[in-house]
């Protein structure tokens, strides 16, 4: 901000300069369009995830009062898993929270097991993990162990040998006997395109009289921090 001297006749002799540092205002600011880049490019990604679940769950419905409760369902799961990346500032989510939150609300607490080595996940693999969690919980709810007041659920994971990822072994137990479907549900799809395109790992599922099974595989953000 240069000012001028001047005389008692009003002409210039001399000028005073002062500088101001402004290089926490540039860095505010480009943090600030970072954020809304980011914000920008995460909702447009929120908003394909809702069409594609609003798409698949349509193709398996048979009417619209069939529709609204399986998609609010999965919705609100999508919404869970936002609201406990939002609680980390989105920079990731502890594995044993997000199966954590995944089975809060179904009865689980106190028939659930969980062990195992703990991970920290990135945003990316902690919403696909999330979603495909509720299809596994919701299964057990309406078909499964958490369906019956003897059934249990034992969640384990443990390192992937020769491999820098983990596996999640889904085992259920005490509840009705199983039988294979006749054919692959929507639900078991949705966990096996979860698994492969946003964990870029696999699902298998099995289904033992005694209870469902499901392992789930896929490799870690690098660097993993366990527990």
């Amino acid at each position: 901000f240069p000012s001028p001297l001047r005389d008692e006749t009003g002409a210039v002799v001399g000028a005073v300069n002062m500088l101001v540092d402004i290089s926490d205002q540039k860095k505010a600011e480009a943090r600030q369009k970072q954020l809304v880049d980011e914000l920008n490019h995460r909702v447009k990604n929120t908003l394909a995830s809702v069409q594609s679940i609003a798409r698949h769950t349509a193709r398996q419905s048979l009417n619209l009062d069939g529709f609204n409760p399986v998609f609010e369902a999965r919705l609100m799961a999508l919404s869970r898993a936002h609201d406990l990346l939002t609680g980390s500032c989105w920079t990731g989510a502890r594995l044993f929270d997000v199966l954590a939150q995944s089975l809060a609300h179904y009865g689980a607490e106190g028939r659930t097991l969980i062990s195992g080595e703990d991970v920290e996940l990135d945003p990316r693999m902690a919403l696909a993990l999330s979603m495909a969690l509720h299809e596994l919980a919701d299964n057990a709810a309406r078909h499964g162990a958490l369906s019956a007041p003897a059934g249990r659920l034992e969640i384990a994971s443990r390192r992937a040998e020769g491999s820098g990822g983990i596996t999640l072994d889904w085992v259920e137990s005490g509840g009705p006997a199983v039988r294979a479907p006749s054919k692959r549900g929507f639900g078991l799809r949705l966990i096996q395109t979860i698994i492969a395109a946003d964990l870029d790992g696999a699902a298998e599922v099995r289904f033992p009289a005694a209870g469902m099974r499901c392992a789930i595989a896929f490799p870690l953000p690098t660097p993993a921090v366990l527990q």
